[in-house]
């Protein structure tokens, strides 16, 4: 006795593996997926944008931009801790 795949489940007839959809769901399904398709494709937020405007604060000494006065305190300690503080951090 043959255990195998092919043995133990019998062909598909031909006339069942090539049935098309019915003219209505198919065309159904196609709007679907184009509206899907538009979804996906469509930009949700431009980021860059948004953290160039976020960046206001520039480092004086090496030009980082920073996003506020604490992380600006915080770099300027960590990077240059031999430079003069500069009067907007004192």
């Amino acid at each position: 006795v043959c255990v195998c795949v092919c043995c133990f489940f019998p062909p598909l007839p031909l006339q069942d593996t090539f049935k098309m959809t019915r003219g209505l769901a198919k065309m159904q399904a196609k709007e679907k997926a184009r509206k899907k398709i538009a979804n996906l494709s469509a930009p949700k937020h431009d980021l860059k944008a948004a953290r160039e405007e976020q960046l206001k604060i520039v480092c004086t000494v090496c030009k980082a931009q920073l996003s506020d006065m604490h992380v600006y305190k915080q770099h300027f300690e960590a990077k240059h801790p031999k430079a003069p503080v500069p009067p907007e951090l004192a």
